[in-house]
């Protein structure tokens, strides 16, 4: 007998060989008795017992213990216990004497071919969730749980089909402004057949619009008030076996639009006329206009010096604050205020010795 064997196959074809020529060629699902097959002589007695079971039985996957992480348990077939859409799987060996060694090994699929077998604890995990180790397709798995001893080893073996399937949720969001005021919001994946549902929610966590499309249309992003907003897509994508690959991937954005106030104290030439702006990075610039529109007085900032104000002459006046958004928005705002100066007149009916004198007033109050 070899000392060291490498596939399930080799080790039913090695204890066949050592059996009498009308056994070796019955197929190796009738091994299941010791009237059909006698111990090799060289076997210990693990070995023997070994060869009074089916356990050797190449394709015999119920006797490992597996347990899918993620993804659909899709039962066993002649060859292979099935799994779609999963990336982790626990594997066991609950039978004795053949603990002294488990490993996988990839037969088949789209990548990592050469990695030969790989060892792992009894109750360990094959991982294939690192997608750019392990890409999208079919894997065929060997599984072997090996009883090693002085006269070498022998294994049970079983295989794995897994079917894995990927889809990754895109968002884009765009406008002159990157992500405040977008132009346009469009959803996706990284697979053409897969459908996208999108929703969009305020910070309070209320969902204020939803659809299965694939963008946002702008007439949706016109109307939502000023905040700060979430929009969450999810992919689905259905596998070949036609169980639903999801994905979901958030965003936020920021509506919000510029406000100016303008605020005078006094009626008559102001003690005051300041203005505010609601967005911080804005700019702010100021104008006086008298009755006909005429701009008399202009500057940048919050506040209308009153010295310029006072030097206007008496008439009405409107004062405009116009706040200038890093959007290229605007919001003007307006105040109105009246200047007047007092005037006074003196009369003499004579130059000398006079009877009478008097004065005058402008202003009535």
């Amino acid at each position: 007998m070899n000392k060291k064997m490498s596939y399930g196959l080799i080790a039913v074809s090695t204890l066949l060989a050592s059996l009498p020529a009308t056994l070796a060629s019955a197929n190796d699902e009738n091994l299941k008795t010791t009237k059909d097959i006698q111990p090799v002589s060289t076997n210990t007695e693990k070995h023997a017992e070994k060869n009074e079971t089916k356990k050797i039985s190449p394709y015999d996957i119920k006797l490992f213990s597996i347990h899918n992480l993620n993804g659909f348990d899709s039962g066993a077939d002649a060859l292979y216990r099935n799994f779609d859409l999963t990336t982790q799987l626990t594997v066991d060996y609950p039978y004795d004497p053949y603990k002294d060694k488990l490993t996988y090994e990839i037969v088949s699929g789209p990548a990592n071919l050469e990695q030969g077998e790989i060892q792992i604890p009894y109750g360990g995990t094959i991982d294939f969730s690192d997608a750019t180790t392990y890409p999208d397709g079919e894997y065929v798995l060997s599984l072997r749980s090996y009883v090693i001893d002085e006269f070498g080893s022998l294994f049970d073996t079983g295989r794995v089909k897994m079917n894995i399937e990927r889809v990754a949720a895109t968002i884009d969001i765009t406008g002159t402004f990157d992500k405040i005021n977008p132009s346009t919001i469009t959803v996706g994946s990284d697979k053409t057949t897969a459908s996208n549902i999108w929703k969009i929610i305020d910070e309070a966590g209320n969902v204020v619009a939803t659809e299965s499309s694939a963008a946002v249309s702008q007439a949706t992003l016109n109307q939502l008030p000023e905040g700060v907003y979430t929009v969450e897509t999810t992919a689905t994508l259905i596998s070949k076996y036609g169980n639903p690959v999801l994905d979901t991937t958030t965003d936020s954005f920021l509506i919000r639009h510029p406000e100016s106030t303008t605020s005078v104290v006094g009626t008559y030439n102001p003690t005051s006329i300041t203005g505010t702006k609601k967005i911080t990075e804005s700019t702010l610039t100021w104008e006086v206009k008298d009755s006909s529109g005429t701009v008399l007085i202009n500057g940048t900032g919050n506040t209308v010096p009153v010295e310029q104000t006072n030097a206007l002459g008496d008439g009405s006046y409107s004062v405009f604050f116009t706040e200038h958004s890093p959007e290229n928005e605007t919001s003007v705002s307006e105040g109105s205020f009246k200047i007047r100066h007092p005037e006074t007149t003196i009369s003499i009916d004579k130059p000398i010795n006079p009877e009478k004198v008097t004065g005058t007033q402008k202003i009535a109050d």
